[in-house]
């Protein structure tokens, strides 16, 4: 089985059952670690395409980096949640 990245709608996903807001370098963070642990397993079984570089992987985010509308839109979903509270 492969292992798949962990994208934005998990995060937000995981974000709201835990009730938990998180700022973005956490969301960040967790992102990059997921890069390094993605890139490492698919060093270890030979399944990177193009040596399991994190930067040869194709993005999986439904809100690209690029669109910084659509990031500032998911980090203000998560911090409006927060102020609910």
């Amino acid at each position: 089985m492969q292992a798949n990245p962990i994208g934005f709608p998990e995060i937000a996903a995981y974000s709201s059952l835990m009730d938990a807001s998180m700022r973005p370098w956490e969301v960040a963070a967790i992102r990059r670690v997921d890069d390094i642990a993605l890139a490492a397993r698919a060093r270890k079984t030979g399944r990177g395409g193009k040596g399991g570089k994190i930067e040869d992987r194709e993005p999986d985010a439904l809100v690209s980096k690029a669109d910084g509308a659509g990031v500032s839109s998911l980090m203000q979903g998560l911090a409006a949640k927060a102020r609910k509270k």
